[in-house]
């Protein structure tokens, strides 16, 4: 079995995510592949509750 990558996403407001492999490639199709480019290179995002709420 491999283990899945996991990585935290931190809320505007300091809170803090886990989010499953699966969401990096929301990410690219969401954002796009400059922004997923930054937040693999800072292995964390600070995003806004807005974007937590569209799951």
């Amino acid at each position: 079995m491999s283990k899945k990558k996991e990585f935290i996403a931190i809320i505007s407001e300091g809170e803090k995510v886990l989010v499953l492999s699966a969401f990096p490639f929301f990410l690219i199709e969401y954002f796009g592949e400059e922004f997923f480019i930054k937040y693999q290179k800072s292995k964390t995002l600070k995003i806004t509750k807005t974007f937590i709420n569209i799951f």
